[in-house]
């Protein structure tokens, strides 16, 4: 059991020592950050476009940080500081639109989409917190008292009084 868990342990904490697989991880970082920045452009002209004015804000702020990571990984190399950017955004943002309740379809869809999403364009270790961040965050959200107390305060926002039966 023990080399297992060495094994184990060594691939999340690993970093790249092989010059070819930086290089990897910096295309591969490079392409996902600015990939999001592009999906994050799309979406805050449709949010603009709409009037939804909450989400235009929030899609802005994803392309900033994306439009940052990708700078950051591409031009500078920080490869850690990529990561940590796209996972504090993705998290951030995403946790915000279910708690709101703005575009709640969207926010569920990308919750259940992120630890697919984190552990294919972050590290191991980054990529695993934000899976369990957001597997934890689902069960508290979704199946305490809280979700209801969100809904009330949303219903509560638009000027009706009560949540459905």
């Amino acid at each position: 059991m023990k080399p297992f868990l060495y094994k184990l342990k060594k691939l999340i904490f690993a970093q790249p020592t092989d010059p070819a697989q930086k290089r990897r991880d910096i295309r591969t970082k490079t392409f996902a950050a600015g990939f999001l920045c592009m999906v994050s452009v799309i979406l805050t002209i449709m949010n603009i476009i709409n009037r939804y004015v909450f989400m235009a804000y929030t899609t802005g702020i994803l392309i900033v940080g994306f439009l940052t990571a990708a700078i950051l990984c591409g031009k500078y190399e920080k490869i850690s500081a990529t990561d940590w950017i796209m996972a504090v955004m993705c998290s951030f943002i995403f946790t915000v639109y279910a708690v709101t309740g703005e575009n709640e379809g969207f926010a569920c869809l990308w919750i259940l989409l992120m630890p697919l999403l984190g552990l294919s364009i972050l590290s191991p270790f980054r990529g695993i917190c934000v899976s369990a961040y957001f597997q934890l965050f689902l069960i508290i959200f979704f199946y305490t008292p809280l979700h209801n107390a969100a809904a009330a305060y949303n219903l509560a926002q638009n000027g009706i009084d009560a949540l459905p039966k």
